[in-house]
């Protein structure tokens, strides 16, 4: 039996004196007064940062008083009279379920040990507690409490740098949407309430501006005017916006703006969004000086969609069906899928003709496969056909170069479009596309050369800056951010030389340098391009120049002798 004394002055009373306030809450509950009170004075709970903020007999003296008192930590006897300890914890735990609770019990009994797993408490002590048995489970408590109170504190600061950039995390969660990045419909709808955006709409639409701005012409090409312009068509988007219909808006590039309708009404919804692209497209208008192109796709009722409404956007945007150029024009999706596409969406599977597009353009596989899938010389294809594949191939060349980090400008894949008519065979339309390809894989081809270039000589800057030390070509290709087995195909293709080789012999043009020192010594000489053992270099400089060292030496100084 716990020693007795008087808990109010061991406990609460010195406890609250002012400057020594304890930092977690505790209350005991046992229907056996001594005990109560010996758990009061068993430990010096001030040394453990515990103040026992209240004593009661049995559950439902504890729960009235629980709301008011908000403890930390809950130790309790589970065999109570009027409520015992299980019933008290299961409405805590419904309650207020950041509580930790320990429970006390005379009984061994596996139907107690199973309720505490259920309700999820600390421990589980046995009566007659143990001193050091109470105070590490004590111990143990606080620190989960304490580890769980951190993570609360990690999460409300993060909370409160998300609200701080609010703006910013919901733009970045609709561009994803737009490039496909959320898919799941739980996912999505978590997010819009995290986000505090408005709840799943009824209907949905993308629409894509596009600025046409020349970026050879430097009085174009000034980057302040470029932010000013994409942050004023992007508010006049959001200004009046229809009853019902929420307006969302995504930088997607230097010259491309995604904005996102929203309608709560199926019904009304497609209304307002008719009306408020029009005044969109007239408003921005008398915004910017520069053209622009406005692609609209259809309308969905499902967010998961949105990467195929953006594509429709994009598509639109970027047709060249109504006129050469399309500043200045509103182009809705459904006047170039329906019509100008009927036929080839049918027929064309836009991945598969992705992967071929890229095996041609990037991995320089001949340019028939295409030809025999798309364009067989014995069938009739429709003028609509033709456009429709035109375009999605001059599409998959531009997704290829970007995935590549590069944009691709040709002019044939355009002049194609206003000749359209004239053409008088498929052998006309396979000599475009042909060009078009041709044109894709030699100026890739080229830029990667370059690229490549560029990637050896950072390459031999390391080796240069690094052949003292005991570098490898794992430690080089980590410098350049890629793969071993990847930089070393690299620099053989461009140098004819693998990576080691040619570090091996920079080190070994290095060692003749220094040799030719007639006070020179070989193990410094071995040291100093990267060799800490002399005999390895002894047998690299001889298998690299045909002599060992000393040899080498000895004929460039005859009548000298190394020691």
């Amino acid at each position: 039996m716990f020693p007795v004394r008087s808990f109010r002055t061991h406990a609460i009373m010195e406890g609250a004196r002012k400057g020594d306030r304890a930092v977690y809450k505790l209350v005991i509950v046992d229907d056996n007064r001594l005990e109560r009170e010996g758990l009061g004075n068993v430990l010096d709970w001030r040394s453990l940062k515990v103040d026992i903020v209240g004593t009661f007999a049995n559950g439902k003296q504890a729960l009235e008083r629980f709301d008011g008192l908000r403890p930390d930590v809950l130790l309790t006897d589970i065999q109570m009279p009027v409520m015992n300890g299980l019933q008290l914890a299961e409405a805590i735990r419904e309650k207020w379920p950041e509580t930790r609770i320990i429970f006390m019990s005379s009984y061994d009994e596996f139907d107690y040990a199973r309720s505490a797993l259920r309700l999820q408490v600390e421990d589980y002590l046995l009566k007659p507690i143990r001193k050091e048995a109470l105070a590490d489970t004590v111990r143990k408590t606080l620190a989960a409490l304490e580890s769980w109170l951190q993570s609360k504190r990690e999460r409300e600061g993060m909370m409160r740098q998300i609200k701080s950039a609010l703006s910013l995390y919901r733009e970045q969660f609709w561009r994803d949407l737009l490039y496909g990045n959320r898919q799941s419909a739980e996912d999505i709808h978590d997010r819009l309430v995290m986000l505090e955006l408005e709840p799943w709409p009824a209907l949905c639409q993308v629409v894509i501006v596009s600025l046409a701005w020349d970026e050879t012409d430097r009085s174009q090409a000034n980057v302040t005017d470029k932010y000013y312009y994409m942050y004023m068509i992007q508010k006049a988007a959001k200004e009046q916006p229809e009853v019902g219909l929420a307006v969302h808006t995504a930088q997607i590039s230097d010259r491309d703006i995604a904005v996102i309708y929203c309608a709560a009404d199926r019904g009304d919804g497609s209304r307002s969004m008719v009306d408020a692209v029009v005044r969109f497209k007239e408003r921005i208008e008398s915004l910017s000086p520069y053209s622009c192109a406005v692609g609209v796709s259809e309308t969905s009722d499902r967010l998961e969609k949105l990467p195929q409404l953006y594509k429709q956007a994009k598509l639109a945007a970027e047709t060249r069906y109504f006129g050469e150029t399309p500043g200045g024009r509103l182009v809705l999706y459904e006047e170039i899928g329906r019509t100008a596409a009927a036929d080839f969406e049918t027929a064309v599977d836009l991945q598969e003709l992705y992967r071929d597009v890229k095996s041609i353009v990037a991995d320089q596989m001949p340019a028939d496969v295409l030809y025999d899938k798309y364009l067989e010389p014995t069938r009739a294809y429709s003028e609509k056909y033709v456009r429709t594949l035109l375009l999605a191939v001059m599409q998959s060349i531009e997704l290829v170069y970007a995935e590549a980090g590069k944009k691709f400008r040709d002019t044939s894949a355009a002049n194609g479009f206003g000749t359209a008519e004239r053409w008088s065979s498929i052998a006309d339309v396979a000599r475009t596309v042909g060009a078009m390809l041709e044109s894709a894989a030699a100026q890739l081809q080229v830029d990667n050369k370059s690229q490549y270039e560029l990637m050896v000589d950072e390459i031999k800057a390391i080796i240069a800056k690094q052949y003292r030390e005991p570098i490898t070509v794992q430690t080089i290709a980590d410098q350049v951010y890629m793969s071993p087995s990847r930089v070393n195909n690299i620099f053989k293709m461009i140098t004819g030389r693998t990576i080691f080789d040619y570090l091996t012999e920079y080190r070994m043009e290095k060692a003749k340098e220094l040799l030719k020192d007639p006070f020179s010594r070989v193990y410094l000489v071995a040291q100093e391009v990267g060799y800490a053992n002399k005999s390895h270099f002894c047998l690299v400089f001889r298998k690299f120049t045909g002599l060992s060292p000393s040899a080498y030496k000895d004929n460039l100084f005859p009548k000298q002798q190394e020691d």
